[in-house]
């Protein structure tokens, strides 16, 4: 059975992320909102790599959004937020919320979540990676 949720979750979860070859510079990243609801995607860089789409998007459900990845060698995670809302200069969401900021500029989010981890340009071989994890949780079908 977690085999057969694992191939779901990564077929319909939200970030369905495609690494394709584009032409230089280098890769594109595409998230994909399969969910029958708006998710606002976060973006968190490891320690020393620049934050991308300063850190956060709505994306309606049914739709994706491509950007180019960094032509450097480049890791981070990339969540969910649900659930969110903006009322009285506060924006928050149920989960993965990153300290009640619109934009996450790099910031964690809170759990539950479910994440997909990057490792874009790696090694001398360049070679591009990315995996789903539970860890901390999840918070989409």
């Amino acid at each position: 059975m977690a085999s057969s949720s694992f191939v779901f979750l990564t077929a319909t979860f939200l970030i369905l992320c495609t690494l394709t070859k584009a032409t230089k510079p280098g890769l594109v990243l595409t998230l994909v909102n399969n969910c029958p609801f708006t998710v606002w995607p976060a973006i968190q860089p490891d320690s020393g790599n620049p934050v991308l789409e300063r850190g956060d998007f709505a994306l309606n459900t049914r739709t994706h959004r491509s950007f180019p990845a960094p032509t450097q060698h480049w890791s981070g995670r990339i969540w969910a937020r649900t659930g969110c809302t903006y009322a009285k200069n506060r924006f928050s969401c149920a989960t993965g919320d990153c300290s009640n900021r619109l934009e996450c500029n790099g910031l964690g989010g809170a759990t539950p979540t479910t994440l997909a981890q990057f490792s874009l340009h790696n090694g001398h071989t360049d070679l591009s990676s990315y995996t789903v994890s539970l860890v901390d949780s999840f918070n989409v079908p």
